[in-house]
């Protein structure tokens, strides 16, 4: 209900009227808030006003909170037209679960989820053909029988491997002066 009526003062313009620059200034002067935290709940109403229905029925029942609406708010406007109510019903639902830190966690991966096709069309518009956000990159590689060489390892699969030394059967060890 609050948010209704922050986006109503918005709307009419009352917070000049009543000789504040801004909502945000309004809000932080009359209910003595943070400056952030005010522009968060302008922010926030105008966000819910632009056509987040499930979100504000969330709310209103009390299933979702005011930072979890806010992860909300942030993450649906940057899927792309036709997806956006699905991925809102999405993140609704994982509210249940997930608390905000987490529940913006999930929206990274939020086009995977909703629409895989669109999302492996843009990996390949952005990297490339073939090609994903892990690209594989030149690792310098030694065999003993065949000597050094080089090969490609992406981050998931290099993550697993340990430098050795010269021995090549004990680690490096780094100690304060880098030796």
């Amino acid at each position: 209900m609050r948010l209704g009526l922050i986006r109503e003062v918005d709307g009419r313009d009352l917070a000049r009227r009543q000789g504040a620059t801004t909502t945000t200034a309004w809000l932080r002067d009359r209910y003595r808030l943070s400056g952030g935290t005010a522009a968060r709940q302008v922010r926030l109403a105008a966000a819910l006003h632009g056509g987040l229905p499930k979100t504000v029925e969330a709310l209103a029942a009390g299933t979702v909170n005011l930072e979890q609406a806010q992860v909300i708010a942030a993450a649906v406007p940057t899927l792309p037209g036709h997806v956006r109510a699905e991925g809102e019903e999405f993140l609704v639902g994982q509210c249940a679960v997930f608390g905000p830190r987490e529940l913006g966690r999930l929206t990274s991966r939020l086009l995977d989820v909703v629409a895989p096709q669109v999302a492996e069309r843009q990996a390949a518009q952005q990297f490339g053909p073939g090609r994903g956000p892990c690209p594989r990159r030149p690792v310098p590689v030694s065999d003993r029988r065949a000597g050094p060489g080089e090969g490609a390892v992406d981050r998931v699969a290099g993550s697993g491997v340990r430098r050795r030394g010269p021995g090549g059967d004990r680690p490096v060890v780094r100690t304060p002066t880098g030796r």
